[in-house]
């Protein structure tokens, strides 16, 4: 039984890893095909008798799918998450929780001042005249 992450799931809520017990996800097919997988050095008596009864062309065909295919899912999250702009949503949320409130505190750190600076020569100006 080959692994289908996304049976009774929508694409948009794909979790990565959720295939049911005893499946081979597809990047493992390849492997469990290389058991019955005739070299094209093996005479084709020699692979009838042993029981390989898949070309090496196939072999190679096969590999490729599911090579691609288990790239695909691998790269999924990271797709939905561009999709759904994650990354520039946890920046944001990062800057404006943990940089903005010293920010905020700095700014008033900085008006406070200015204005005791103002005050103080406001004071100056009146007793110099």
């Amino acid at each position: 039984l080959i692994c289908d992450p996304f049976v009774g799931q929508l694409i948009n809520s794909y979790t990565p890893q959720s295939c049911s017990n005893g499946a081979i996800p597809i990047g493992e097919f390849p492997n469990m095909l290389s058991r019955f997988t005739c070299q094209d050095k093996d005479p084709p008596e020699t692979c009838r008798i042993t029981g390989k009864f898949i070309t090496q062309a196939a072999y190679l065909k096969v590999y490729a799918y599911s090579n691609s295919a288990q790239g695909m899912i691998d790269i999924l999250p990271s797709l939905q998450n561009l999709t759904q702009c994650l990354a520039l949503k946890d920046t944001l949320s990062s800057i404006v929780s943990n940089q903005c409130k010293p920010f905020r505190a700095s700014m008033y750190r900085l008006w406070a001042s200015m204005l005791a600076l103002s005050i103080v020569i406001k004071v100056l100006v009146l007793l110099f005249l």
